[in-house]
């Protein structure tokens, strides 16, 4: 198989509708990569094109005959930082149907669309980072917070908004402590945290509109050790194609995204995905990510909401 090459770069152009604080500055430079949600902020980009598969396995149904509850392991790859009670001793792939009711997807949805109304990606895949505000509008990224806080206006959140997304974020972390064994005090919010959309009916318009390339998340995140996704809608129904897929050799793994759906992985190469792109209609989802390191982790994803 030819050696798969990886290209490097981030936008250079980005700018926004206000002047940029510090802590948004660092995002102007988005990158929109193909993680388990299909769209992230990045400050590096880890793309590989995907190779020729000889063999494709659904692990998981968008509508099986019952809810599911799957693990599978992996062998962990040999990059990963030695943290006490921390670093995974056994990688592996998790996925959790019902992480999420009913009431709360729809909610989360609502949270993400009505954020949104106030930016949308040109090229498909549309952004929200709950940590800086950081929202995709046209070809660019806007300083959302500041936006609204400069013009007099209210903060995206309500208090119920703020108390489900903390019980999310807290409901996160307790399964990767259950799965991995991780210490809690040893484990950190790592950013970005964000909410992602993308649409069948947009062209890319940019490199990194191109959501559907391979990566590893902890390569094109930095701080990754731990990844995860809640599914907000559903395969077959609210859109087609989206899948998110693992890489393994010559072989697949596929998972179809489904409402409540939660699925988790450790963040090293050996969990190399992509999301297929999205044929028909509008696949959303929210990522929430882990890491060993304090230095990049977040104390309060939504301080800088608050004003």
């Amino acid at each position: 198989m030819p050696k798969r090459k990886v290209p490097v770069g981030t936008p250079k152009n980005a700018e926004t509708d206000v002047k940029e604080s510090k802590s948004f500055a660092k995002y102007a430079g988005l990158a929109l990569l193909a993680a388990f949600v299909a769209v992230a902020l990045s400050f590096r980009s880890s793309l590989v094109s995907q190779p020729a598969l000889n063999q494709d396995i659904v692990v998981a149904r968008a509508t099986p005959d019952a809810p599911q509850r799957l693990r599978w392991n992996v062998t962990c790859d040999a990059q990963y930082q030695p943290a006490k009670g921390c670093t995974p001793s056994q990688c592996a792939r998790v996925l959790r149907d019902n992480f999420v009711s009913v009431d709360e997807v729809q909610q989360l949805r609502d949270i993400a669309e009505r954020i949104m109304r106030s930016g949308g990606g040109s090229g498909g895949p549309t952004i929200f980072d709950l940590n800086s505000g950081a929202l995709s509008k046209g070809d660019k990224f806007i300083d959302l917070y500041t936006q609204l806080k400069n013009g007099g206006q209210p903060s995206p959140f309500s208090e119920p908004d703020r108390l489900l997304l903390l019980e999310v974020l807290e409901r996160v972390k307790a399964a990767v402590v259950d799965e991995f064994g991780v210490a809690p005090s040893r484990l950190w919010l790592t950013t970005p945290t964000f909410f992602s959309r993308i649409r069948s009916d947009a062209v890319a318009v940019t490199m990194n509109d191109e959501y559907w390339h391979e990566h590893i998340d902890r390569i094109a995140y930095g701080s990754f050790v731990y990844s995860s996704l809640i599914y907000l809608s559903d395969y077959g129904t609210d859109f087609e194609g989206g899948e998110f897929v693992f890489v393994d050799g010559q072989r697949t793994h596929t998972i179809h995204p489904a409402k409540g759906r939660f699925h988790l992985f450790t963040s090293g190469s050996e969990n190399v995905h992509y999301v297929a792109k999205v044929t028909r209609g509008v696949r959303h989802a929210l990522t929430i990510a882990f890491t060993c390191d304090k230095a990049k982790g977040v104390d309060d994803f939504l301080s800088k909401s608050r004003f």
